[in-house]
Protein backbone atom coordinates (compact mmCIF):
# COMPACT_ATOMS: atom_id res chain seq x y z
CA UNK A 1 0.00 0.00 0.00
CA UNK A 2 1.30 3.48 -0.85
CA UNK A 3 2.18 5.61 2.16
CA UNK A 4 2.06 8.93 0.28
CA UNK A 5 -1.14 10.17 -1.33
CA UNK A 6 -2.03 13.46 -2.95
CA UNK A 7 -4.48 15.62 -1.09
CA UNK A 8 -6.05 19.06 -1.10
CA UNK A 9 -7.13 21.00 1.97
CA UNK A 10 -10.67 22.44 1.98
CA UNK A 11 -13.33 23.45 4.47
CA UNK A 12 -16.22 21.02 3.99
CA UNK A 13 -19.78 21.29 5.36
CA UNK A 14 -20.15 18.95 8.31
CA UNK A 15 -23.38 17.52 6.91
CA UNK A 16 -21.63 16.49 3.68
CA UNK A 17 -19.38 14.06 5.58
CA UNK A 18 -20.33 10.52 6.61
CA UNK A 19 -18.52 8.07 8.88
CA UNK A 20 -16.54 5.28 7.27
CA UNK A 21 -18.33 1.93 7.39
CA UNK A 22 -14.94 0.18 7.29
CA UNK A 23 -13.74 1.86 10.49
CA UNK A 24 -12.77 -0.88 12.96
CA UNK A 25 -13.42 1.59 15.75
CA UNK A 26 -17.07 1.25 16.76
CA UNK A 27 -16.85 2.30 20.42
CA UNK A 28 -16.06 5.88 21.45
CA UNK A 29 -15.33 6.83 25.04
CA UNK A 30 -17.82 9.53 26.05
CA UNK A 31 -15.53 11.19 28.58
CA UNK A 32 -12.81 11.63 25.97
CA UNK A 33 -15.34 12.97 23.47
CA UNK A 34 -16.45 15.51 26.06
CA UNK A 35 -12.86 16.65 26.61
CA UNK A 36 -12.24 16.92 22.86
CA UNK A 37 -15.47 18.87 22.32
CA UNK A 38 -14.44 21.32 25.04
CA UNK A 39 -11.02 21.79 23.40
CA UNK A 40 -12.55 22.30 19.95
CA UNK A 41 -15.02 24.83 21.30
CA UNK A 42 -12.09 26.86 22.62
CA UNK A 43 -9.48 26.62 19.84
CA UNK A 44 -11.25 24.95 16.91
CA UNK A 45 -10.08 21.93 14.93
CA UNK A 46 -6.32 22.21 14.61
CA UNK A 47 -5.70 18.93 12.77
CA UNK A 48 -7.70 18.57 9.53
CA UNK A 49 -9.81 15.50 8.92
CA UNK A 50 -8.92 13.14 6.08
CA UNK A 51 -11.74 12.28 3.68
CA UNK A 52 -12.33 10.98 0.19
CA UNK A 53 -15.05 12.04 -2.25
CA UNK A 54 -17.78 9.64 -3.37
CA UNK A 55 -19.21 9.72 -6.90
CA UNK A 56 -22.29 11.58 -5.63
CA UNK A 57 -20.15 14.39 -4.21
CA UNK A 58 -20.43 13.36 -0.57
CA UNK A 59 -17.37 12.73 1.58
CA UNK A 60 -16.35 9.67 3.61
CA UNK A 61 -14.07 9.88 6.62
CA UNK A 62 -10.72 8.16 6.72
CA UNK A 63 -9.42 9.94 9.79
CA UNK A 64 -11.07 12.25 12.30
CA UNK A 65 -14.39 10.70 13.28
CA UNK A 66 -14.12 11.96 16.87
CA UNK A 67 -13.43 15.50 15.63
CA UNK A 68 -16.34 15.21 13.18
CA UNK A 69 -18.69 13.99 15.94
CA UNK A 70 -17.66 16.90 18.16
CA UNK A 71 -18.13 19.37 15.29
CA UNK A 72 -21.70 18.13 14.79
CA UNK A 73 -22.34 18.34 18.52
CA UNK A 74 -21.05 21.94 18.57
CA UNK A 75 -23.19 22.83 15.50
CA UNK A 76 -20.15 23.81 13.44
CA UNK A 77 -21.01 24.52 9.80
CA UNK A 78 -17.80 23.21 8.26
CA UNK A 79 -14.52 21.52 9.17
CA UNK A 80 -11.01 21.58 7.66
CA UNK A 81 -10.29 18.39 5.74
CA UNK A 82 -7.66 16.94 3.45
CA UNK A 83 -9.29 15.25 0.45
CA UNK A 84 -7.54 12.24 -1.02
CA UNK A 85 -8.36 9.95 -3.94
CA UNK A 86 -11.06 7.37 -3.31
CA UNK A 87 -9.42 4.10 -2.23
CA UNK A 88 -10.53 0.57 -3.01
CA UNK A 89 -12.33 -1.31 -0.23
CA UNK A 90 -9.16 -3.16 0.78
CA UNK A 91 -7.09 0.03 0.67
CA UNK A 92 -9.79 1.70 2.74
CA UNK A 93 -9.65 -0.96 5.46
CA UNK A 94 -5.85 -1.03 5.54
CA UNK A 95 -5.61 2.75 5.74
CA UNK A 96 -8.09 2.77 8.60
CA UNK A 97 -5.89 0.32 10.48
CA UNK A 98 -2.65 2.13 9.73
CA UNK A 99 -3.93 5.67 10.35
CA UNK A 100 -5.68 4.97 13.63
CA UNK A 101 -3.91 2.11 15.31
CA UNK A 102 -0.65 4.02 15.75
CA UNK A 103 -2.42 6.53 17.99
CA UNK A 104 -4.73 4.75 20.36
CA UNK A 105 -5.61 1.14 20.99
CA UNK A 106 -9.10 0.26 19.80
CA UNK A 107 -11.58 -1.92 21.60
CA UNK A 108 -10.62 -5.44 20.69
CA UNK A 109 -13.96 -6.87 19.49
CA UNK A 110 -14.58 -4.23 16.77
CA UNK A 111 -10.96 -4.61 15.70
CA UNK A 112 -11.40 -8.39 15.50
CA UNK A 113 -14.52 -8.08 13.34
CA UNK A 114 -12.79 -5.82 10.85
CA UNK A 115 -9.69 -8.00 10.88
CA UNK A 116 -11.92 -10.99 10.12
CA UNK A 117 -13.32 -9.20 7.08
CA UNK A 118 -9.82 -8.39 5.91
CA UNK A 119 -8.68 -12.01 6.35
CA UNK A 120 -11.66 -13.17 4.30
CA UNK A 121 -11.20 -10.58 1.56
CA UNK A 122 -7.48 -11.26 1.13
CA UNK A 123 -7.62 -14.96 2.04
CA UNK A 124 -4.76 -14.41 4.51
CA UNK A 125 -4.46 -16.00 7.95
CA UNK A 126 -0.70 -15.74 8.43
CA UNK A 127 -0.21 -13.61 11.53
CA UNK A 128 3.08 -12.05 10.48
CA UNK A 129 1.64 -10.96 7.11
CA UNK A 130 -1.47 -9.56 8.79
CA UNK A 131 0.73 -7.65 11.21
CA UNK A 132 2.68 -6.13 8.31
CA UNK A 133 -0.55 -5.06 6.58
CA UNK A 134 -2.43 -3.65 9.57
CA UNK A 135 0.31 -2.51 12.00
CA UNK A 136 -1.36 -4.66 14.67
CA UNK A 137 1.02 -6.69 16.81
CA UNK A 138 1.04 -10.46 16.35
CA UNK A 139 -0.18 -10.75 19.94
CA UNK A 140 -3.18 -8.54 19.18
CA UNK A 141 -3.95 -10.54 16.05
CA UNK A 142 -3.94 -13.78 18.04
CA UNK A 143 -6.28 -12.26 20.61
CA UNK A 144 -8.57 -11.12 17.80
CA UNK A 145 -8.65 -14.64 16.38
CA UNK A 146 -9.85 -15.97 19.75
CA UNK A 147 -12.76 -13.50 19.71
CA UNK A 148 -13.56 -14.39 16.10
CA UNK A 149 -13.99 -18.02 17.17
CA UNK A 150 -16.90 -17.04 19.46
CA UNK A 151 -20.54 -17.33 18.45
CA UNK A 152 -22.34 -14.17 17.33
CA UNK A 153 -24.21 -13.76 20.62
CA UNK A 154 -20.98 -13.45 22.61
CA UNK A 155 -19.40 -11.15 20.02
CA UNK A 156 -22.47 -8.91 20.29
CA UNK A 157 -22.28 -9.07 24.09
CA UNK A 158 -18.66 -7.92 23.89
CA UNK A 159 -19.67 -5.00 21.68
CA UNK A 160 -22.28 -4.04 24.28
CA UNK A 161 -19.63 -4.15 27.00
CA UNK A 162 -21.21 -7.06 28.89
CA UNK A 163 -17.88 -8.90 28.97
CA UNK A 164 -14.22 -7.96 28.81
CA UNK A 165 -12.23 -9.56 25.98
CA UNK A 166 -9.75 -11.01 28.48
CA UNK A 167 -12.50 -13.23 29.90
CA UNK A 168 -12.75 -15.19 26.65
CA UNK A 169 -9.03 -14.95 25.88
CA UNK A 170 -8.06 -16.50 29.23
CA UNK A 171 -10.84 -19.06 28.75
CA UNK A 172 -9.39 -20.09 25.40
CA UNK A 173 -6.30 -21.60 27.03
CA UNK A 174 -8.48 -23.71 29.32
CA UNK A 175 -10.65 -24.86 26.41
CA UNK A 176 -7.53 -26.06 24.60
CA UNK A 177 -6.39 -28.00 27.67
CA UNK A 178 -9.83 -29.62 28.03
CA UNK A 179 -9.71 -30.65 24.37
CA UNK A 180 -6.25 -32.19 24.82
CA UNK A 181 -6.47 -33.61 28.35
CA UNK A 182 -10.18 -34.42 28.72
CA UNK A 183 -11.35 -35.28 25.19
CA UNK A 184 -14.48 -37.10 26.45
CA UNK A 185 -15.67 -33.99 28.30
CA UNK A 186 -14.86 -31.82 25.28
CA UNK A 187 -16.75 -34.15 22.94
CA UNK A 188 -19.76 -34.29 25.26
CA UNK A 189 -20.33 -30.54 25.50
CA UNK A 190 -18.37 -29.15 22.55
CA UNK A 191 -16.53 -25.84 22.52
CA UNK A 192 -19.71 -23.76 22.43
CA UNK A 193 -21.27 -25.76 25.25
CA UNK A 194 -18.21 -25.33 27.45
CA UNK A 195 -18.12 -21.60 26.71
CA UNK A 196 -21.75 -21.38 27.80
CA UNK A 197 -20.95 -23.22 31.05
CA UNK A 198 -18.04 -20.89 31.84
CA UNK A 199 -20.23 -17.87 31.09
CA UNK A 200 -22.82 -19.30 33.48
CA UNK A 201 -20.11 -19.65 36.15
CA UNK A 202 -19.09 -16.04 35.62
CA UNK A 203 -22.65 -14.76 35.89
CA UNK A 204 -23.11 -16.72 39.13
CA UNK A 205 -20.00 -15.12 40.59
CA UNK A 206 -17.99 -18.35 40.59
CA UNK A 207 -15.20 -16.80 38.53
CA UNK A 208 -13.76 -14.00 40.65
CA UNK A 209 -10.99 -12.89 38.28
CA UNK A 210 -10.25 -13.92 34.70
CA UNK A 211 -6.74 -14.91 35.79
CA UNK A 212 -8.36 -17.73 37.81
CA UNK A 213 -8.56 -19.58 34.49
CA UNK A 214 -4.79 -20.01 34.82
CA UNK A 215 -5.26 -21.82 38.13
CA UNK A 216 -7.75 -24.16 36.50
CA UNK A 217 -5.29 -24.69 33.65
CA UNK A 218 -2.86 -26.11 36.22
CA UNK A 219 -5.63 -28.36 37.50
CA UNK A 220 -6.20 -29.68 33.99
CA UNK A 221 -2.49 -30.52 33.73
CA UNK A 222 -2.43 -32.34 37.08
CA UNK A 223 -2.54 -35.81 35.49
CA UNK A 224 1.12 -35.21 34.62
CA UNK A 225 1.73 -34.81 38.36
CA UNK A 226 0.14 -38.12 39.22
CA UNK A 227 -3.59 -37.40 39.51
CA UNK A 228 -5.67 -40.30 38.22
CA UNK A 229 -7.44 -39.52 34.93
CA UNK A 230 -10.84 -40.55 36.32
CA UNK A 231 -10.27 -38.30 39.33
CA UNK A 232 -9.39 -35.42 37.01
CA UNK A 233 -12.55 -35.99 34.96
CA UNK A 234 -14.63 -35.99 38.14
CA UNK A 235 -12.96 -32.83 39.41
CA UNK A 236 -13.52 -31.00 36.12
CA UNK A 237 -17.16 -32.11 36.05
CA UNK A 238 -17.71 -30.82 39.59
CA UNK A 239 -16.22 -27.44 38.66
CA UNK A 240 -17.60 -26.81 35.16
CA UNK A 241 -20.86 -28.74 34.96
CA UNK A 242 -22.15 -29.19 38.50
CA UNK A 243 -20.46 -25.96 39.62
CA UNK A 244 -20.01 -27.29 43.16
CA UNK A 245 -16.68 -25.49 43.50
CA UNK A 246 -14.74 -22.69 41.85
CA UNK A 247 -11.31 -22.66 40.22
CA UNK A 248 -9.56 -21.78 43.47
CA UNK A 249 -11.18 -24.71 45.29
CA UNK A 250 -10.09 -27.11 42.56
CA UNK A 251 -6.55 -25.75 42.58
CA UNK A 252 -6.26 -26.24 46.33
CA UNK A 253 -7.12 -29.92 45.84
CA UNK A 254 -4.17 -30.50 43.51
CA UNK A 255 -1.81 -28.01 45.19
CA UNK A 256 -0.11 -30.77 47.19
CA UNK A 257 0.58 -32.64 43.95
CA UNK A 258 2.24 -29.52 42.58
CA UNK A 259 4.37 -29.21 45.72
CA UNK A 260 5.42 -32.86 45.48
CA UNK A 261 6.35 -32.40 41.83
CA UNK A 262 8.47 -29.38 42.72
CA UNK A 263 10.20 -31.37 45.48
CA UNK A 264 10.90 -34.20 43.05
CA UNK A 265 12.47 -31.78 40.57
CA UNK A 266 14.62 -30.17 43.26
CA UNK A 267 15.67 -33.57 44.62
CA UNK A 268 16.70 -34.67 41.12
CA UNK A 269 18.82 -31.53 40.68
CA UNK A 270 20.37 -31.98 44.12
CA UNK A 271 21.21 -35.62 43.37
CA UNK A 272 22.87 -34.60 40.12
CA UNK A 273 24.89 -31.95 41.99
CA UNK A 274 26.16 -34.57 44.43
CA UNK A 275 27.23 -36.83 41.58
CA UNK A 276 29.21 -34.08 39.88
CA UNK A 277 30.76 -32.56 43.03
CA UNK A 278 34.53 -33.12 43.44
CA UNK A 279 34.86 -33.72 47.17
CA UNK A 280 38.62 -34.26 46.96
CA UNK A 281 39.22 -30.64 46.00
CA UNK A 282 37.20 -29.25 48.91
CA UNK A 283 38.98 -27.73 51.88
CA UNK A 284 38.29 -29.25 55.30
CA UNK A 285 36.12 -26.35 56.61
CA UNK A 286 33.95 -26.69 53.50
CA UNK A 287 33.70 -30.46 54.02
CA UNK A 288 32.68 -29.98 57.67
CA UNK A 289 29.98 -27.47 56.71
CA UNK A 290 28.64 -29.74 53.96
CA UNK A 291 28.64 -32.73 56.32
CA UNK A 292 26.63 -30.78 58.90
CA UNK A 293 24.11 -29.68 56.24
CA UNK A 294 23.69 -33.19 54.87
CA UNK A 295 23.16 -34.67 58.34
CA UNK A 296 20.38 -32.14 58.98
CA UNK A 297 18.86 -32.87 55.56
CA UNK A 298 19.00 -36.63 56.23
CA UNK A 299 17.19 -36.19 59.54
CA UNK A 300 14.41 -34.22 57.82
CA UNK A 301 14.11 -36.79 55.05
CA UNK A 302 13.98 -39.66 57.57
CA UNK A 303 11.23 -37.89 59.47
CA UNK A 304 9.18 -37.52 56.25
CA UNK A 305 9.83 -41.12 55.20
CA UNK A 306 8.51 -42.35 58.55
CA UNK A 307 5.17 -40.65 57.82
CA UNK A 308 4.75 -42.03 54.30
Amino acid sequence: METRVRSELLHIPVDDISPNLENPRLIFDQARLDMLAESISEVGILVPLIVFREDDGSYILLDGERRWRCARRLNMKDVPANIIAKPSRIENILRMFNIHNVREEWELMPTALKLGQLMEELDITNERRLSELTSLTIGTIRRCKVLLSLSNKYQEALLRGEFKPDFFIEMDGVLRKIENNLPALYAKYGRDGLVALFVDMQRKGKIIAVTDFRLFGKVLDSEKLGLDHTALEDLAERVIVKQEMNFQDAYEIIEDLISVSQIEQKAARLSETFRSLNYERMKQPEKDKLRSTLIELRERIDAILNTL
